[in-house]
């Protein structure tokens, strides 16, 4: 041993040369192990697969236990139903009231039917169309070309009959014009005669002498033709030869004015004169045959009374009567044809006037008819051309969008009718519940008070995640001293004002156990996840599958061994599944993971499925009710 020491103090130089040799070996041996070893790297890609996705917010807290639950509804209105009484024992979801709900039921209506619509049109997309489908379809189209083309034709013939009565229009009504000039000339043949007849029949003295009496006219003989002593009946015939004589000095005055208007006119006068004339004549014929039945009038009253008193008739009379009767059916035809000349002169205008609003519409604008059936020959002509051609990507991807978010409004829609019936929250008996039908309520009123012995989960939130819990939302809850009890629940009440220790704000929310577990003490401590959003059939990817760079969020994915980055659009998400709006498609592999090593130079990938709704079947889910 000294002999060593010895020997080491006297060549230190050469145990220095010694470990520098070491060392180099060493070195030379890790730098060759470098160059023949590379990193390997693995991808754990998934498949891009449609799904249910719900996010959650959790807490913990203790369980204790509950007497009393107030009752509120989610909607609010007026109330048209009462399905419970105050004390009753009712069963969890028991129906207890019910609000009017019935915009709330046609919304729902509403959307099945708009549901219903974008199946339909999405089925029609999918489906190819065959030969005979298309044919069909060629069949409807060159019908609604020769519909089309016989419109035209008929709108073109429409339009030369409207040109042809605006043409002819001057004629036509000039020609209507002098008709009535002869009507109206013809009138006044017969208004003299008759007027003369009528004055005879009053004021002539004919009846006097063929009947030997020696009065100064007509009037005064038939009057004295009834015993005086008959008062009843002399009254009477008084008081119809008195409108006669009124209605024929009314005529007669009448007449000059007429026959003035008459003397001013000719065949060439003004249209306007000729419409006055008429207006006026025929006024005063109508007047003219009512004065004249007034006078026949007599004549019936005078000889009734004289066949009941068996006295005999003056003949005379008796032909008055027949010649006023002959006046009065003349004056009634000369009315026809003045009202007739009338009708004809506005039948013309109104024809000319049609004519000239047609052909004003057919320069300004096409006629309905010929609009539309233009629109249904082009809506015709692209379900033609789309069945030949087919739907294309973006058409399906847009009839499947359309089909989910029509769904997403009926579960919506539905959602909310059923906010409008009010429902027992667990078994129990219902107390202070004296609402009445017809009263109004909203989300703040306590319409009941629910008693039974029930477990609550009181945890506390952070203000964050307190923002998006509400009344009503269902939530699982888990138990540190029972190893695999889950039990759903739903949230109840929640702090309206936070409580600030420390400077953090925090938030205390109770949730009602659904059902009871023996194994539930009070004081337990619990974990509760609160679902506060979930959607049906949407795009699902893992959470760390997302990448991004900036505002930029983007997906890896290999293309033919190669590396490739897509961009994406996201949506809602939780801790281990988030939502893909748009940039990838249903079956799609991306890269969900990296896995590093140093083992060989080659790069390998390997594929982990996932469920319909997250990784392993949602592991990290819950089945939430």
């Amino acid at each position: 041993m000294e002999k060593l020491k010895t020997f080491l103090k006297g060549h230190k130089w050469l145990i220095f040369i010694f470990f520098i040799i070491i060392f180099a070996v060493i070195g030379y041996l890790v730098a060759d192990k470098s160059n023949n070893d590379s990193v390997e790297v693995e991808y754990i890609t998934s498949s891009v697969e449609r799904g249910f996705l719900v996010s959650s917010v959790s807490g913990t807290g203790q369980v204790s236990s509950v007497d009393q639950v107030e009752i509120k509804p989610d909607g609010s209105g007026k109330i048209v139903g009462v399905s419970a009484s105050n004390g009753q024992a009712v069963k969890a979801g028991a129906l207890i009231a019910r609000i009017d709900s019935r915009d709330q039921s046609v919304q729902v209506s509403e959307a099945v039917a708009q549901l219903e619509i974008a199946e339909l049109e999405l089925k029609e997309l999918k489906e190819l169309a065959d030969d005979l489908i298309i044919m069909e379809a060629e069949h409807t189209l060159e019908a609604s070309k020769e519909s089309l083309k016989e419109l035209y034709f008929d709108h073109q013939k429409e339009m030369k009959n409207a040109q042809d009565i605006v043409d002819n229009s001057d004629d036509d009504i000039s020609s209507e014009y002098e008709d009535a000039y002869n009507h109206i000339s013809n009138v006044f043949l017969d208004v003299p005669e008759s007027l003369t007849g009528f004055n005879d029949f009053l004021y002539d003295t004919d009846i006097c002498v063929s009947e030997n009496k020696n009065f100064n006219n007509n009037v005064v003989t038939i009057l004295n033709g009834i015993s005086s002593s008959d008062f009843v009946n002399s009254n009477k015939l008084k008081i119809l030869l008195d409108r006669a004589e009124d209605n024929y000095e009314s005529v007669e005055n009448n007449y000059d004015y007429i026959f003035n208007l008459y003397s001013d006119i000719r065949r060439d006068s003004d249209q306007v004169e000729i419409d006055k004339m008429l207006t006026q004549l025929k006024i005063f014929v109508r007047d003219m045959s009512d004065a004249i039945k007034s006078g026949i009038n007599v004549i019936d009253s005078f000889v009734n009374y004289r066949n009941e008193e068996q006295l005999p008739q003056y003949s005379s009379l008796l032909d008055h009567k027949s010649s006023l009767e002959t006046d009065m059916s003349i004056l009634n035809n000369d009315l026809t044809s003045l009202i007739l000349a009338e009708n004809s002169i506005d039948n013309v205008k109104d024809l000319l006037l049609e004519a000239t609003e047609s052909l004003e519409e057919y320069q300004l604008k096409q006629p309905i008819t010929v609009l539309q059936a233009e629109r249904d020959l082009k809506e015709k002509q692209r379900k033609y051309d789309d069945l030949v051609k087919g739907p294309t990507e973006i058409e399906l991807k847009s009839g499947e969008l359309a089909v989910r978010q029509k769904r997403n409004s009926l579960w919506g829609a539905q959602n909310n009718l059923a906010d409008y019936y009010i429902r027992a929250p667990f078994d129990g008996r219902l107390a202070n519940f004296d609402i009445k039908k017809g009263e109004t309520v909203s989300s703040s009123t306590v319409i009941a008070t629910m008693i039974a012995p029930r477990m609550l989960a009181e945890i506390t939130l952070n203000e964050i995640d307190a923002v998006v819990v509400e009344i009503g939302q269902k939530g699982n809850l888990f138990f540190d001293a029972i190893e695999g009890l889950s039990i759903s629940g739903e949230v109840v009440d929640m702090d309206i004002i936070g409580t600030v220790n420390q400077g953090v704000v925090s938030y205390n929310v109770k949730v009602l156990l659904d059902v009871e577990d023996e194994r539930v003490k009070p004081g337990m401590s619990v974990s509760v996840s609160i679902i506060t959003e979930a959607k049906q059939d949407v795009l699902l990817v893992p959470l760390p599958a997302i990448k991004n760079q900036g505002e930029i969020n983007y997906v890896e994915m290999l293309l033919d061994g190669v590396l490739t980055q897509k961009q994406v659009e996201i949506g809602l998400s939780n801790d281990v599944m988030i939502e893909i709006i748009s940039g990838l498609k249903e079956g799609e592999e991306i890269i969900s993971q990296t896995i590093q090593g140093t083992s060989t130079k080659d790069t390998t990938s390997s594929k982990t499925s996932f469920g319909a709704g997250g990784v392993d079947s949602m592991r990290a889910m819950r089945n939430f009710k």
